[in-house]
């Protein structure tokens, strides 16, 4: 009788154990594929189109902040505020200044918007 009681509680042990194994395997899985669509996603950047968000030679001066760019604009009005809701980047407004969070190409967009900048 003692032996039965041992051999009902290791198999419930071993089904709880193969369900936490399990669990862990999906949470893997369902993380992977969202790191994969964020890098398809931050290797589809339309560069330009970006830049011209902001408006053409409206862009005064621009620093990166994680993965935010902040951008000192000559003229707030020249953004493209609906283009920005379009392509889903979340923009904070505070005078002439304009951070946009820009997930996973963040270096990216910095390094070309300054080198149009500087060109300007």
């Amino acid at each position: 009788m003692l032996t039965s009681i041992f051999e009902g509680t290791t198999l419930y042990i071993i089904i709880g154990l193969v369900v936490v194994a399990l669990i862990v395997f999906l949470v893997l899985i369902f993380k992977r594929q969202k790191n994969s669509k964020t890098n398809q996603a931050s290797t589809n950047i339309d560069l330009e189109s970006i830049y011209n968000l902001f408006g053409d030679n409206n862009i005064v001066s621009i620093t990166k902040e994680q993965d935010r760019i902040k951008l000192v604009l000559k003229d707030v009005k020249l953004v493209n505020v609906e283009e920005l809701n379009v392509m889903k980047l979340p923009a904070f407004l505070k005078g002439k200044e304009l951070k946009v969070l820009f997930k996973g190409n963040s270096k990216q967009v910095y390094e070309f918007l300054k080198k149009r900048i500087e060109g300007n």
